[in-house]
């Protein structure tokens, strides 16, 4: 590069290495030192090699509890997600304030991003840019779980124009599908003068069951799954624009949409389908060449605090262009990878449910192309999934164990009165032998 178009002395402002498959940008370090360098140029070279312990920067809202008394966080926990994490790669918690992605960062996850600024958007952008993989789980709503109930709000992640601009548009709207998952409703009931709490399970069509064509069996993120539970999800449009899609996840084609923000399932009551019924995307991956969000708003990269050295607002370098590996990941849905909804798909399934946190394994390895640690993970055993049934096979299935249960007992009962009279005949046999 150059200071100027009749400058002669050129200058390095970046490097770039290049292996067979991949190219790999070498940042400027924070530090401009040394060190920094070193640490840098490490991190790249790292991307090359398999078995290197991989880094994922982890981005959850801040749910300190102090904060959420004053309504500050989203009240959202992801232990369970981050614990996972860290027993297969290094986890590091960040907040992207500074602008930047730590330097030895493999891959950048965002798990239900809530009112991201210019300066951690520029974060996200540039290390799209920069030929790495971006993972988010982001919707235009939240749905809050408590003892009172459900509810929902509006939610504002500040990546909606990003992803737009990118190809990637959730609707404002969540999908409903006759293919779901039963919500677990506590029910207090009085029993004698005391009190008891017992689960009723609901037809919710807000849990959207994915499995079968739902799921994308040809890709490694979800090829070994069997199922996976989408709550409160919202619909995916794409636009290719030249890039290699992936659609992860879909719902049946008996799916509608609704606007509505009453959530709560109701006992007794069924939601009637809104309007035409058809199949939406509820997970999409990209891969190509991405163009910056920020050429087409340069003055977002600007920082508009004065520093007390200069008057003129400081304005970063934008890389303008990705390279061809960079991926793009997201699935519309806040909450599927939230502690509470984990647990609640365990208490809906009986066993532990974890699909969810080793599809999100899955996505990491995919996104770092690590395919031998792929494919020993994915081998894992789930739970064997039983096939959804229609509400009139369910009445055949109930019925016939009654008639079962029934038919049983008249066997055991006639059994038995058998056996009773052939032991009667014996003892008269017996009695009419002694009495001879």
């Amino acid at each position: 590069m150059a200071t100027s178009i009749a400058d002669t002395q050129t200058f390095y402002f970046y490097m770039i290495l290049t292996g067979k498959e991949h190219n790999v940008l070498i940042p400027i370090p924070e530090s401009l030192d040394t060190n920094g360098f070193e640490r840098s140029f490490d991190a790249a070279v790292k991307r090359f090699a398999s078995g290197f312990m991989k880094t994922v920067s982890l981005w959850v809202p801040d749910n300190h509890p102090m904060m959420q008394q004053y309504g500050v966080g989203s009240g959202k926990q992801f232990t369970l997600l981050e614990g996972m994490l860290s027993e297969n790669f290094k986890v590091r918690k960040v907040s992207l304030e500074d602008g930047k992605a730590p330097e030895d960062t493999d891959i950048l996850m965002l798990v239900a991003p809530h009112s991201l600024g210019p300066k951690q958007l520029f974060a996200v952008d540039q290390f799209l840019m920069q030929g790495g993989a971006v993972v988010m789980a982001t919707s235009p709503f939240a749905a809050e779980v408590s003892q009172t109930g459900l509810s929902l709000s509006n939610y504002h992640s500040g990546v909606g124009n990003w992803l737009s601009h990118h190809g990637i548009t959730i609707d404002k709207q969540l999908v409903l599908d006759q293919q779901s998952v039963a919500f677990p409703l506590p029910v207090t009931r009085e029993v004698g003068g005391a009190m008891f709490q017992e689960l009723h399970m609901l037809d919710y069509p807000y849990f959207v069951d994915v499995r079968d064509k739902g799921l994308n069996h040809d890709n490694p993120v979800t090829s070994s799954l069997q199922q996976m539970t989408m709550p409160w999800v919202s619909p995916i449009a794409i636009e290719e624009n030249g890039r290699q899609v992936y659609q992860l996840m879909q719902s049946s084609k008996n799916a509608w949409l609704s606007d509505d923000m009453d959530i709560m399932p109701k006992m007794g009551e069924m939601l009637v389908p809104e309007g035409d019924m058809a199949q939406y995307a509820l997970a999409v991956a990209m891969q190509g060449q991405f163009q910056s969000y920020f050429n087409e708003a340069p003055d977002l990269v600007a920082d508009t605090e004065e520093s007390p050295e200069k008057s003129e607002p400081i304005v970063s370098s934008v890389i303008n262009q990705s390279p061809n590996t960079a991926k793009l990941m997201v699935f519309a849905s806040n909450e599927f990878l939230e502690d509470n909804l984990i647990q609640m798909g365990g208490i809906a399934t009986g066993t532990d449910y974890l699909n969810p946190l080793q599809m999100m394994i899955n996505a990491v390895e995919w996104s770092l192309e690590d395919k031998g640690l792929l494919d020993i993970r994915t081998r894992s055993h789930f739970s064997r999934t039983i096939d959804p049934l229609t509400h009139d096979q369910q009445m055949l299935v109930e019925y016939g164990n009654y008639v079962l249960a029934l038919m049983g007992v008249f066997m055991i009962g006639f059994m038995h009165r058998y056996f009773r009279r052939r032991k009667v005949q014996r003892l008269s046999t017996w009695i009419k032998e002694v009495n001879v």
